[in-house]
């Protein structure tokens, strides 16, 4: 999975917060999206925060923003985390084809995301797992969609979403003069 997911504020806050059974509105940021480094709203068994997307390591410098699911139980550095389960809120993420093509993945039906992470104080990791058959053209990873029941310490309950992939075009860098 790339770097670049975008959280789920086009979505109504009242919808949002029915869905991740929130008492309080999450304290979203002004910007729909957010890239490793950056601070994104997280669910917790206790609420919503912001949280940083990446784990800090001593053995390198950038911090380490995914997990394998397959592996998150064998690795120490997630293994002692595995207790700090949260959900990140998304619409959509991006990833990069073979072509160097940016793709906007999105469910197919609007519904809103929620991405299965780990929490280590202030920062998380996104879980991934085997892209489904509509993402592997893309990408052979994808983060590892879940319901609620994930931060509850059960085995992660996959949600299987249909997901469309579409060429992300981006906003003219002039103006259009005829428009």
């Amino acid at each position: 999975m790339d770097a670049r997911c975008e959280n789920a504020l086009n979505h109504p806050v009242a919808e949002i917060m029915a869905r991740f059974h929130l008492r309080l509105p999450p304290p979203w940021p002004n910007v729909t999206e957010f890239r490793p480094t950056d601070r994104a709203v997280v669910v917790a068994p206790d609420g919503a925060h912001m949280l940083r997307w990446g784990l800090k390591v001593e053995w390198d410098n950038a911090p380490l923003i995914n997990a394998r699911v397959e592996t998150v139980r064998d690795k120490p550095t997630f293994r002692r985390l595995l207790g700090n389960r949260l959900l990140v809120p998304a619409s959509a993420w991006w990833e990069w084809d073979a072509a160097k093509v940016k793709m906007r993945l999105t469910p197919s039906d609007g519904r809103i995301l929620s991405f299965a992470g780990l929490r280590d104080g202030d920062t998380f990791v996104i879980l991934t797992g085997v892209a489904t058959p509509d993402i592997a053209p893309v990408h052979d990873r994808m983060p590892l969609l879940v319901d609620e029941r994930w931060l509850h310490g059960g085995a992660p309950q996959v949600v299987e979403t249909p997901i469309t992939a579409v060429v992300d075009q981006p906003p003219p860098r002039q103006p259009d003069l005829f428009g």
